[in-house]
């Protein structure tokens, strides 16, 4: 009987402290739980913050397209205006020889006296 009373105690003290290690699993368990959870909504915030950088480095991007297709046009227009500054510039030249040599075909003509001829050529200026 007094093996059964000591096997007894020893059985007691064995599920006693089974039930203190299953509780304190538990409360781990539970504790991990929650970390794990804490963990996940991070993740999402995180993930959340990735897509929004993507979308503005994705608008940047866009933006920057525009900006050198703008760019782009502007040097092609530059370009463009510089040859017709050029041309201008060849046919004012072209003009003013053509306009001294028409004036001096017009001094070989008297009309009347001096004073229109200097008239006629104060015209041609």
């Amino acid at each position: 009987a007094q093996r059964s009373a000591k096997a007894a105690k020893e059985i007691k003290v064995l599920i006693n402290k089974s039930t203190a290690e299953v509780n304190t699993g538990s409360h781990l368990v539970q504790e991990t739980g929650s970390v794990l959870a804490k963990i996940s909504s991070q993740i999402v915030t995180i993930s959340q913050h990735v897509e929004t950088i993507a979308r503005g480095s994705h608008d940047q991007s866009s933006a920057l397209q525009g900006v050198n297709s703008t760019v782009n046009q502007m040097d092609q227009m530059t370009q463009h205006n510089a040859a017709m500054v050029e041309e201008t510039t060849a046919a004012s030249r072209e003009l003013a020889s053509q306009a001294d040599g028409l004036l001096a075909l017009v001094q070989h003509f008297q009309i009347g006296g001096e004073d229109e001829a200097a008239l006629a050529h104060s015209r041609a200026a």
